[in-house]
Order: structure tokens, then C-alpha cells, then sequence
């Protein structure tokens, strides 16, 4: 709980079962993180490895690392990660977490479906009542912070497949790296995560996911 403290951005996040085997898990870091926070579960756990971008893997001697190993799990914190694509493969099977977290400037600051309202004169989008409808078309808005180019964004499940790929345009009139895109969107699933993807300002993938699950209701 320590070493989560001041990670605040969620780069990746699944959990669900694992049948018995390997499995591989890709996320990027960008160039904007300071530190980096992964914690790994597994309930029958035999290995657990984490490798860099340049495919060595992470030990608890390396610098800037704090690595704790339990018998079902790792929790991991590195300090000035090298940006690029990080790569997590667990053997074992049974129910499984895994996250990613990072202290940075670029975040995911907001996402919410939103409905014209207000009174005349002071129309504008504001949060719906309750939750979002599946099967109907509605109106989705995420506020990005320190980020210069959002181009991805997508519902996933929480075992994290990819369910919808998402059409959302900027809004005019944005300062700095400080964006709000909206688009038209139609959920599908009954709950599901909303990932962002683009660069950062050296030119590094970043994503940036909302932690916590969108859960939709039946259409009326």
C-alpha cells in the first residue's frame, strides 16, 4: 500500500482466471514517468518475470528498484523506468491480478458520458444521471492532462480484451497539452475499462486507463 502511494495514473490493469500455462502481458511506459508501481498475482504461481524495453529482466539489485517477492505475487516499484514497451509473462493458473501505475504529469484527469442540459443561455454537456445505457448511441468525454497527442482510445474488458475501438475528437480551444475529446460512442458490454493511447512529447507510446470499471445498464 506504501509503494502505491503517489502512483496515481493506471498504464494497465486486468484481472480475471488463468488457465494453467505462460502467458505474456505488453504495456508501454512513456517518457513522462517518474516512477513506475507493478504489483502481480497469481494464485497458483510458479514464475513471474518483468522485462525492460531492452529485454533484460528486472532483479531487486538493480538500481532504483524496489522488488518485494511473495509466494503468490510480486510488487515492484522503479524508479525512472526506461520508457518503452514493458513486458510481464507469469506461469501458473488460478485467479490473477495484474497492475501497472505511474507517478506522471500525463493523466487521464476524467471520463464520463455526458447529455446536452442547462438551462437557456447556459447550454453545455453535463454528467448523466446513473449509468450509461448499452445498445444506445451516447455521448462520452475524457479530459487529458500533459498530453500532446491522445489518437487511441477503446473499451476493454476486465480481463483486458479489446471490446470497441472509439472515435473521439478535441475540442477546440485547447491549451497546452491539456486536451477534452468527445465523440459519439454505443457500449456494448455490461462493464468494461476505457483506455487512452497516443505519444508523448519525445515520441514515446503512452496509455492511460480509467482504474475503474464503467458498469452499463439495460436500455429502456
Amino acid at each position: 500500500m506504501l509503494a502505491e502511494q503517489g502512483h496515481d495514473e493506471t498504464i494497465f490493469r486486468i484481472s480475471g482466471s488463468l488457465e494453467d500455462g505462460t502467458h505474456e502481458f505488453s504495456f508501454p511506459i512513456d517518457s513522462t514517468v517518474e516512477s513506475a508501481f507493478i504489483s502481480v498475482s497469481l494464485q497458483c504461481l510458479q514464475v513471474v518475470e518483468i522485462a525492460t524495453p531492452a529485454g533484460a529482466l528486472l532483479r531487486d539489485s538493480d538500481p532504483g528498484v524496489d522488488y518485494h517477492q511473495f509466494q503468490a505475487g510480486r510488487i515492484v516499484t522503479i524508479k525512472k523506468p526506461a520508457p518503452g514497451p514493458w513486458k510481464v509473462t507469469v506461469s501458473g493458473k488460478g485467479m490473477f491480478f495484474l497492475v501497472a501505475q505511474a507517478k506522471s504529469d500525463l493523466s487521464l484527469d476524467d471520463a464520463r458520458f455526458v447529455e446536452e442540459a442547462g438551462r437557456p443561455g447556459h447550454e453545455g454537456l453535463f454528467p448523466i444521471k446513473g449509468q450509461p445505457r448499452r445498445g444506445v448511441q451516447q455521448t462520452l468525454e475524457v479530459r487529458m492532462s500533459g498530453a500532446p497527442s491522445a489518437s487511441g482510445f477503446a473499451f476493454y474488458s476486465p480481463q483486458g480484451e479489446l471490446l470497441q475501438r472509439l472515435t473521439l475528437a478535441a475540442e477546440d480551444g485547447a491549451s497546452g497539452d491539456d486536451r477534452t475529446y468527445v465523440g459519439k460512442v454505443t457500449p456494448e458490454a455490461s462493464e468494461f475499462r476505457l483506455a487512452v493511447t497516443g505519444l508523448d512529447a519525445r515520441g514515446f507510446r503512452f496509455e492511460r486507463m480509467k482504474a475503474a470499471l464503467i458498469l452499463t445498464r439495460a436500455p429502456e
